[in-house]
């Protein structure tokens, strides 16, 4: 199935140039703690400025200090107005959420005067931290989402296992994760990241192996939808890849990611037989053997600039990446390129209500891939809501997605029951409106399987409820209308959609 093998063969190089920047506001407070006289001398203050001090961090049994001080907007001896100060206090804050380490962050300071009169100040950080290990048993379905698997209900095709992530691997905030499947797919997957190599903590790797194979294969889309071929008897597909990138990240909101992955495929070579344009095959013999069995070496470059307040559920601020990929066939002659471009911005009108939108294009050549690499709407993300049964493939698409939510439930859940602290508070976040989405893939193509959606304008429409709750969980609960198909349905997702 495509929406597997994608993840394999989707290389990434990417390139873009954006601005935009904004602070989400949030509270601070001054509270009496016990200090200690600290002396700066040849310091430029006036009445309203403030020296920093020491700074003092609270509650980080697990997590290396360095990490937390990585993300402060100020250091020791830095001096500034109040007004600054709270600026730089409000950004560390958001920092701090935003590495997920944290099941919440205060950031609390006591003035007082040194004694050659001047003011300074002690600063505390203090920390709850979350549960860092879990060890999770997976029911999966294969289908591009939810609700795709659901209108079959097919039980045949899930697969169990269990995934096994650390996130605070030895406390510097490196991410190891294991997974292994059975079933209806067969996958196995190791990845460990390190987030900060060198002693400026700009510069991290990231490793990743996984192998899978499949009984059924997604060989053709008819009607704007995929078709599967199945044969219990031999495997039709197998995949497996090797992925190694470095990130520099030399300040708070701007990362770059270079990486390169080695790739390949062993498809059944009764694929070619219920689709020609499959992997591209001639009628040459040894061309064809080779193409049923390729090879791909990648390399990718992502920009990205994070300017939101959350990263899983963002209420204010903006994002933007970009990419360019380069794929080049290693034991046969192919090559794609391909560029994207995505800009998301959130806006808090009052304090209940939020608007959000998104804009995502993407190019790529060659003009006739084989089938298996031809992707557009209907995959991951990529998706106009109210469209979540079908996709539309093509070498180029736009999307816009947007909705306006009303928050009408903000609680936090106590149980005083359960005596371990990272479980025991769970907050709970309700937010309901309507959305908007467009989208359009190009060029059109006219082809012999009513695949009538490229070159279409799709557009869809509804209403949602979001619950937003523990470890940043999000559960999207949507009625949509599918403009072009007049039909409307109920819906069902596990991110936030913008």
């Amino acid at each position: 199935m495509k929406v597997i093998l994608r993840r394999f063969t989707h290389i990434k190089f990417l390139f873009a140039i954006f601005i935009l920047v904004v602070s989400a506001t949030c509270s601070y407070g001054q509270h009496s703690v016990d200090t200690t006289v600290f002396t700066y001398e040849n310091q430029p203050l006036t009445d309203s400025t403030i020296i920093i001090g020491d700074i003092m961090v609270v509650g980080n049994n697990k997590t290396d200090k360095t990490i937390i001080l990585r993300e402060l907007a100020f250091k020791e001896g830095d001096v500034y107005t109040v007004d600054e100060l709270q600026k730089r206090i409000e950004l560390s804050t958001q920092n701090l959420n935003k590495i997920s380490l944290f099941n919440s962050v205060i950031i609390d300071f006591q003035t007082f005067k040194t004694p050659q009169g001047k003011q300074t100040s002690l600063f505390i950080i203090l920390v709850k931290e979350r549960w860092y290990w879990w060890i999770w048993p997976l029911i999966e379905h294969p289908d591009r989402n939810f609700n795709d698997w659901w209108q079959h209900q097919n039980i045949t095709r899930l697969s169990a296992g269990l995934h096994f992530q650390h996130e605070n691997f030895s406390g510097k905030s490196e991410k190891l994760n294991i997974k292994a499947l059975l079933g209806y797919r067969n996958y196995f997957e190791a990845s460990y990241e390190w987030p900060y190599l060198n002693r400026a903590q700009n510069l991290g790797l990231g490793v990743l192996a996984s192998y899978q194979s499949l009984k059924e294969i997604n060989y053709a889309t008819i009607n704007n939808k995929l078709e599967f071929y199945r044969n219990d008897r031999e495997l039709m597909q197998q995949g497996y890849q090797i992925v190694a990138s470095g990130k520099y990240r030399p300040g708070f909101h701007v990362t770059n990611i270079l990486s390169i992955q080695y790739s390949g495929f062993i498809f059944n070579d009764t694929i070619p037989i219920l689709n020609p344009t499959f992997a591209g095959t001639s009628q040459n013999t040894e061309l064809k053997r080779i193409t049923l069995k390729p090879q791909f070496l990648g390399v990718s470059y992502l920009i990205k600039a994070e300017y939101r307040d959350n990263r899983n559920y963002p209420l204010k601020g903006y994002y933007a990446e970009s990419e360019l990929s380069h794929i080049s066939g290693i034991n046969h002659k192919f090559s794609q390129q391909s560029i994207r471009f995505s800009l998301r911005g959130y806006v808090p009108f009052t304090s209940w209500l939020f608007g959000a939108a998104e804009i995502t294009s993407m190019f790529s050549t060659p003009d006739n891939p084989p089938y298996y690499l031809l992707t557009a709407l209907g995959y991951d993300r990529e998706f106009v809501r109210g469209y979540e049964y079908y996709v539309v493939e093509g070498k180029h698409y736009s999307l816009f997605k947007s909705h306006l939510k009303a928050r009408f439930v903000q609680t936090v859940v106590r149980l005083p029951w359960l005596k371990v602290e990272k479980f025991n508070n769970i907050p709970l976040n309700l937010y309901t409106g309507p959305h908007f989405d467009y989208g359009i893939a190009y060029p059109e193509i006219i082809d012999n399987n009513g695949n009538d959606y490229r070159g279409k304008k799709l557009i869809g429409l509804g209403m949602g409820i979001d619950l937003v709750s523990y470890y940043d969980k999000t559960f999207r609960f949507e009625y949509s209308y599918n403009v072009r198909e007049s039909k409307a349905g109920f819906f069902i997702h596990f991110i936030a959609m913008i």
